[in-house]
């Protein structure tokens, strides 16, 4: 099981609109959902570019918007995590199952850190942060380097995702993908099923879902 982060396991959205409006002021810009949704499903340079170039940040290097997120974003993350509805139920029960789970973010991993390092040692299995791969969502290097760290065929992997962007990212590597769209609506594919949500879903509810996608 290769899970995403943000707005799959945890409802980070509103820290995020606060950093990025931060960024913006900083800047004397202003933060718009037209640059959110621009930067939805995205890898941490390309977000940070798209963000920069639409509050006043063109002439910046990436590193300025991505250096001021490992700065605002961990502090928020260790004053308290917003788990989705169902998300941390499910997790905690596919270890339960002996089911072997990665974590698989575009964030960079001092982000991560803040929230993993509060959770049982054997959560996940591995992780592949935004900082461990060349090329991010929704490129397939993420999940296929989780694969293979979990020494399992993509294909028979299953993600779990809730932006275009990853569950394209998800199904180039050649798995089923579990669609949960947050903020913006997640188009149809092969090998690819939706739910609108985790909240009292459970491990068998998740494969009776998927099972079709298994075939296609």
């Amino acid at each position: 099981m290769l899970w995403d982060f943000d707005g799959t396991l945890i409802d980070s959205e509103p820290l995020w609109q606060h950093t990025h409006a931060r960024v913006a002021a900083e800047l004397g810009g202003t933060w718009t959902p037209e640059i959110a949704a621009a930067m939805h499903g995205t890898s941490w340079p390309v977000a940070a570019r798209v963000l920069l170039d639409g509050v006043g940040g063109a002439h910046l290097p990436i590193e300025y918007a991505i250096e001021r997120w490992l700065q605002y974003v961990p502090d928020g993350l260790r004053a308290g995590v917003d788990w989705l509805p169902g998300a941390r139920e499910l997790l905690t029960g596919m270890r339960a199952a002996d089911v072997p789970c990665a974590l698989v973010s575009s964030s960079f991993r001092p982000i991560l850190d803040a929230v993993t390092d509060d959770l049982p040692a054997d959560t996940f299995a591995t992780v592949i942060a935004g900082d461990d791969v060349t090329r991010g969502k929704p490129d397939p290097e993420p999940y296929l380097l989780a694969a293979a760290h979990l020494d399992v065929d993509p294909r028979d992997c299953l993600v779990i995702e809730d932006s275009g962007g990853g569950c394209d990212s998800g199904n180039a590597a050649g798995a089923v993908v579990l669609a949960v769209p947050s903020e913006h609506p997640v188009p149809a594919a092969p090998r690819r099923v939706q739910l609108p949500g985790l909240a009292d879903v459970s491990w068998h509810d998740v494969l009776t879902t998927i099972a079709p996608a298994w075939e296609e």
